[in-house]
């Protein structure tokens, strides 16, 4: 292992552990409450758990053995780790609703995989065995295509027959409808869990595109998740990929995103009725304006019950830290705008770009990073904007944490 991990050139690197944190306290860990028991006592402040994102909670990323980093509130509380049983029982009958770019995607795959497989993925990608620093761990000796790394399948046509219905059904046995294919804009998945509590529906409606004025186009879910029918022979596959190339062929279509979930967006929005919690960002692309931001807030609102469904929420969830959103002023920009606009719709405002402002310190340099900075960039990033699997692990236990911490069930 020495020879791809020399701790020589890793005391040049700045670790995450070194960062500033504004608030750091001392705290013994052990002597905080859990987040859990803090949501969970009567009358409880504290009940919604917008505190674990807020920019006043002091973040810490601990590393683990395997190289990766656990998510830590060193001041605040202790976040539960949710196995998927918990997770399974929280969300039983519950439908997710994701929105956004790439990144808020992987967010939705890594959440699917867990509740298919009762682990998350792998958290490192194919491509990065090196910085996987304990290889007697199954967590580092079994790695493979990872679902949350869409360049270790070897192009894009042969990750969503993974993801959406192989012969016996990909990655997800038949219970994951993909409607995209690569000329699409966006794309919509369907995952419907199988559990013995009770389902769980995860959707995710993708949005691409710097100008947000692209064409918003696909087709309805045809319900085979429901009962694992999503499976398709290779000829199929490719009959249905040269179906979605015809534009005649479209079930809806949009000028943009932004009219999909509009007041005239009836036929695309009606397969998302029955949403609980829906969670939007689309950040990578660019800064999203004010007045596009009140449209799909108000929308979302509405989709996740309004006020008829007292349990049912929606988020803006802030642009996740990288060197193009620094650069950017990403984060920002989405608190001091975008934060207000979420609050008057109704719904909330989870900041990760806060929880991974310190992730965002490592940049990506072409053709290589720099020298001092390439393990830690490389052990985050694997390009420019998109993270390696344990970050998007480490985020949806938190949503987790968030969603499920009140609910006195388990």
């Amino acid at each position: 292992m020495q020879d791809i991990y020399d701790p020589k050139p890793l005391d040049r690197v700045v670790s995450l552990e070194q960062l500033p944190a504004s608030n750091r306290s001392h705290v013994d860990e052990l002597t905080l409450p859990t987040c859990k028991d803090l949501m969970q006592q009567p009358h409880s402040p504290y009940v919604s758990g917008s505190f674990l994102t807020q920019i006043s909670t002091d973040i810490v990323w601990k590393m683990r053995r395997d190289g990766s980093r656990e998510l830590t509130l060193p001041s605040t509380c202790r976040l539960k780790r949710y196995t998927s049983n918990e997770a399974k029982q929280c969300l039983k009958g519950k439908s997710l609703l994701f929105i956004g770019d790439s990144l808020t995607r992987y967010n939705y795959l890594s959440l699917a995989y867990f509740l298919e497989y009762d682990r998350w993925p792998y958290r490192f990608s194919k491509r990065a065995p090196q910085y996987c620093m304990d290889l007697d761990k199954e967590s580092c000796s079994k790695l493979g295509p990872n679902i949350c790394a869409e360049g270790d399948w070897g192009g894009w046509p042969d990750y969503l027959k993974v993801l959406g219905g192989n012969t016996d059904g990909g990655m997800f046995h038949g219970k994951m409808e993909v409607t995209e294919v690569r000329k699409l804009n966006g794309g919509s998945y369907e995952y419907i869990s199988s559990s013995e509590h009770g389902q769980t529906t995860l959707r995710y409606a993708g949005e691409n595109g710097w100008g947000g004025t692209e064409p918003y186009r696909g087709y309805k879910f045809t319900g085979c998740a429901k009962n694992a029918t999503c499976r398709y022979t290779a000829k199929q596959y490719d009959l249905r990929a040269e179906q979605l190339a015809d534009d005649n062929g479209f079930e809806w279509q949009y000028d943009s995103a932004t009219h999909a979930f509009g007041s005239n967006g009836t036929d695309f929005l009606e397969q998302y009725a029955g949403t609980d919690y829906a969670v939007y960002n689309r950040g990578i692309w660019g800064k999203l304006p004010k007045d596009r931001a009140k449209i799909f807030m108000d929308s979302l609102y509405k989709l996740s019950g309004g006020k008829e469904k007292q349990q049912s929420r929606c988020f803006y969830r802030s642009t996740t830290s990288c060197e193009r959103s620094t650069k950017d002023n990403m984060g920002s920009y989405e608190y001091n705008t975008i934060r207000a606009v979420a609050y008057e719709a109704n719904c909330e405002y989870l900041d990760y770009n806060h929880i991974t402002k310190a992730l965002g310190q490592f940049h990506f340099r072409h053709p290589k990073p720099d020298r001092n900075l390439a393990f830690e960039r490389s052990s985050v990033l694997w390009d420019a904007v998109h993270y390696q699997p344990w970050v998007y692990e480490e985020l949806n236990n938190l949503l987790l944490n968030v969603l499920c911490n009140a609910n006195q069930g388990f």
